[in-house]
């Protein structure tokens, strides 16, 4: 702090951290989602910069068969899930890969681990990048495998991954997932292949079990592209916003801890490992309505950009449309992993009509605004964890600040830049909780700024002379 209830802000804009690829910030669309060509949406993500789509079935994902948009069965996730989030007519493959052609995006896909097999892995790739051109860039062997019961700490509230191989190891994985990778890449040798991994510390590994990043890295690190890493600090049970917001301060060992062990595979390959986060929300399960407000669109902002200042080749968030959920909510309220509403109805509430966007939306396109591909992230710090700020320099030469007022009290901060010279003219975007809009205002300061409480605040600054 530089005074009461004041935070010194600095950006140094001769400190280029990375440069920000095309496709940095992705959106996963599920496999029983219906809408995902909707006009409406395509424009959404348009306007919030989403430059990857990745089709993504979560549990159901290791169940899921491309060719016929169906799932297999699985005794747990019948038992857990019943009949929701089912591929319904509208969804699948097609559906997405128009929708991302439409939008003009990269695409991931997630092919089935659990019950496919390396031909029909292989024939979704054919199927999509030789039959229909579709140019599919990043595969997935599977999603959270990890999770398939060969590691038995994880608590009931958890979905199991489907696995229907008798051995779930992580040497029984990789051994399979070679298998997987070698017949896709005979189709087309171009495309990149990722494999489920880790943060550190994520899963305790019991002495007598093996542990799943050092098994793939020895066995799978000449075969792969990248790794796809969950981001769900959180999936446990809800806590106070504060705990939340706090939780993108984890990244930056995070991302030391996944380089560390990337590196110490590195020799012999022509380019490094990637890393990826494939699928990120403030919770992945018992989801509330927190995560359709303010705090989950200032978690979005502040934990996408980190995760790019740190490394990641994109962030994608889970998710366009998940489908609400009363079971966790105060009464006649609902929580949603999606950023745009699916009109459902309960007996006790009611989500807004479709494609009606969530609080979570509002943070990605303000991250979007500052990250947009060819911008330069910079250098930055705030002097209290009450402000989150990341800086970028567009391609036009102008500076931009996004300021996350964590707190639910309004914030004063006084922001300082060194290789840069500030213009007069600040232009202002504002979103702050309840809001349907983000509210543009300027010209403003460039140096002091009265931020909402639990609001989100990017500055575009012009350099004198531009």
């Amino acid at each position: 702090m530089s005074g009461q209830g004041t935070v010194a802000v600095s950006v140094q804009a001769e400190q280029v951290l990375r440069t920000v690829p095309h496709g940095a910030l992705g959106i996963n669309d599920t496999v029983w989602d219906a809408h995902v060509g909707d006009e409406e949406v395509i424009d959404l993500l348009r306007e919030a910069g989403v430059g990857l789509r990745a089709l993504n079935g979560g549990p159901l994902g290791d169940l899921y068969h491309w060719r016929h948009n169906t799932r297999g069965p699985d005794e747990h996730i019948d038992s857990t899930l019943g009949e929701q989030f089912q591929p319904v007519p509208g969804s699948g493959f097609e559906p997405f890969a128009e929708a991302a052609r439409r939008g003009g995006v990269e695409m991931l896909v997630h092919v089935n681990y659990g019950t496919g097999t390396p031909g029909e892995a292989a024939d979704w790739v054919r199927y999509a990048n030789v039959a229909q051109g579709q140019k599919v860039k990043y595969w997935v062997i599977g999603e959270e495998i990890f999770r398939n019961g060969y590691y038995a700490d994880r608590p009931d509230r958890y979905v199991r991954q489907p696995d229907h191989h008798m051995d779930k190891s992580p040497s029984g994985y990789a051994t399979n997932a070679e298998a997987f990778i070698t017949a896709m890449k005979a189709v087309d040798p171009d495309i990149k292949i990722g494999v489920p991994f880790l943060v550190p510390g994520d899963i305790t590994v019991p002495p007598d079990r093996e542990d799943w990043n050092t098994v793939l890295l020895t066995k799978l690190a000449p075969l792969i592209d990248f790794v796809d890493l969950r981001w769900y600090p959180l999936s446990g049970d809800k806590l106070p916003d504060a705990e939340v917001l706090g939780q993108a301060r984890l990244i930056p060992a995070a991302a030391r801890a996944v380089r560390e062990q990337l590196d110490g595979v590195a020799a012999g390959r022509s380019a490094p490992v990637e890393v990826v986060i494939g699928a990120s929300n403030s919770a992945g399960v018992q989801f509330a309505e927190q995560q359709i407000g303010v705090v989950n669109a200032l978690y979005l902002a502040d934990n996408a950009l980190g995760w790019l200042e740190h490394g990641a080749a994109f962030f994608a968030w889970w998710a366009t449309h998940n489908g609400g959920m009363t079971a966790f909510s105060e009464p006649g309220n609902f929580g949603d992993l999606g950023i745009l509403a699916t009109g459902e109805q309960w007996e006790s509430a009611a989500e807004p009509p479709l494609n009606t966007p969530f609080a979570p939306y509002f943070g990605l396109l303000l991250a979007g605004k500052l990250a947009r591909p060819g911008a330069e992230l910079l250098a930055c710090g705030a002097g209290s964890g009450d402000v989150s700020v990341h800086a970028a320099r567009s391609t036009d030469g102008a500076v931009l600040v996004l300021l996350a007022n964590n707190t639910t009290e309004e914030r004063t901060v006084e922001l300082t830049y060194s290789g840069h010279d500030p213009a007069d003219d600040v232009s202002i975007d504002t979103y702050t909780g309840g809001s349907a809009v983000i509210r543009a205002e300027g010209p403003g300061s460039a140096t002091k700024q009265v931020l909402a409480p639990h609001s989100l605040t990017l500055l575009t600054v012009p350099g004198r002379g531009h």
